[in-house]
Parts: C-alpha cells; structure tokens; sequence
C-alpha cells in the first residue's frame, strides 16, 4: 500500500537538492542523526510537534449545500469499519434528518477532519542550506548540521512545496481528502517564506527508510563543536556511501555564509 499522498496535479519541479537543519543540543536528537546518517533512516514527525501554532489548521466552508455534507459523512463512516449496506441506511437516515442533524454532526466533525491533519506524517526541507535564520532556529545556533537529499524522481512525487499566504485557503466541506490536506499541510503564513520549504507527506508518523544513496551531502555549522564533527565524520565513514562534507563559513564582505568543502578555507589562508 502507498505511504505517501498522491496528489492530482502534476508533480512539481523539486529541486535536486533538499536540505534539512538538524540540532545536536540533546541525546535524542544526537540519536535521530545517528539513525538517519547509520541507518539511512528519516524521522517523520506530526503538525502539532511544529513550532508555528499557526501552521497546519484547516478552515472549512461549511456554507454548502447538502450533497457536500452527506459526501464528507460517507467519508467519516468509512472508517468506521461499516459495511456498504450500512453506511447506506445511515446516509439516508442522515439525509431524512438534515435539518436536525448537520448542527450535531459540525460539532464532532471539524474536530475530527483535523485530527486527521495533526495525524498525518510530515518531513520540512528547504531549498537553502546557508540560511542565517534557519541555523540558529533548527541547527542549535550554527552548532548542529545541515544534510542535503538527493531524492528519486518517484520520491519526489510526495513532496510539494510550501506555498506563503496572508490569509488562510478556505476549503469547501466535501472536497478531496487531498485538498484539505494540501490546503492545511502546505500552505503558511508569509513570514516564513525566507524557509522556501518543501514538504514530504505520508499517512503516519514514524521513521521513513531512504536508499542509501539519498543523503547526498553534509555541512557542519560554523559553531559545530570538533567532538561532534569527530563524531558526524565516523558515522558518516560507515555509510554504504558515503556524503559529501561540507562546512559553513561566516562571510567577511556581506552578512552571510559559504558553504565551502571540509578545509577548504583553512587551505587557501595556508
């Protein structure tokens, strides 16, 4: 069975490179490194573990008609276990009792078309690697890492991007699964649009295995302690193949960073 969302559009042009900030701050997230970079393993959290509370909540119209709300019923009874004789003579009991009915039911509704949100796997990416807001925020203040993603073509038809709204996309009650999805899990507030994120979905949280060819490159924060580089490398070294390394440098002439091979710079000031 299908782990990830297919959408109906077409995939989108994914950029070849992926990158995802990682802190090393604790033994956890040390832990979930040490997976992902031994184990080609990617951990795959939830929306209500995100830092934005703002991200991730689906506005419904519930201004429609009544063929839109025996739609999104029959969408909840089945997954009830019901059989299709049975969500039958529900759905047209529901129908008789409309009226009486459709006030109750929007009060356990909404709240459980979200938790199908909050429930959903997700993984953030960016496109960038050498952002000055996204190091301190995830990479432990330039102290942690930053690992870059070589995906598949077919990998890549479950990550889309992030789009930056001012206001909320309101979705029509009844609409796909896959448009609430896409309306609540991909869009965000415009103030985060300096992230250019790219998002992989899936229909459970958990840790997602990669190929081994995947993780296609490493860069050490400007900050990043000698241990924890001693200790990246020697995980790294095991790898079937291994990343290539990468370091960040602050930048001299503008408020910035390079992204430069390992030694690079040491090598050119000698």
């Amino acid at each position: 069975m299908e782990e990830e969302f297919t959408f109906d559009d077409q995939p989108e042009d994914v950029p070849e490179v992926l990158y995802k900030y990682y802190g090393l701050q604790s033994e956890k997230k040390a832990e979930y490194v040490r997976r992902l970079i031994v184990d080609d393993l990617l951990f795959v959290g939830t929306p209500p573990g995100f830092n934005d509370p703002c991200d991730c909540r689906l506005r419904i119209d519930l201004n429609v008609g009544l063929d839109a709300w025996l739609k999104q019923y029959e969408v909840s009874l089945q997954q009830t276990g019901m059989s299709p004789e049975q969500r039958k003579a529900v759905l047209e009991e529901f129908e008789r009792d409309a009226p009486e009915r459709i006030p109750e039911l929007t009060k356990s509704l909404i709240p459980r078309m979200q938790q199908r949100v909050d429930e959903t796997g997700v993984t953030c990416f960016s496109e960038v690697r050498d952002s000055l807001l996204m190091w301190p925020h995830y990479a432990d203040n330039h102290r942690g890492i930053c690992v870059g993603f070589q995906f598949s073509v077919k990998q890549r038809k479950a990550i889309k991007q992030v789009r930056y709204r001012q206001s909320r996309p309101l979705v029509p009650l009844g609409a796909p699964q896959t448009h609430q999805i896409e309306a609540s899990l991909l869009r965000k507030s415009e103030d985060w649009a300096y992230e250019r994120e790219w998002r992989l979905l899936t229909k459970a949280p958990g840790e997602r295995h990669l190929k081994p060819r995947d993780i296609c490159e490493i860069v050490f924060g400007c900050r990043t302690s000698p241990e924890a580089r001693e200790r990246i490398a020697e995980w790294n070294s095991v790898r079937q193949f291994p990343a290539v390394v990468s370091e960040a440098h602050v930048r001299e002439d503008v408020y910035g960073l390079d992204i430069l091979p390992l030694g690079a710079a040491t090598e050119s000031d000698t």
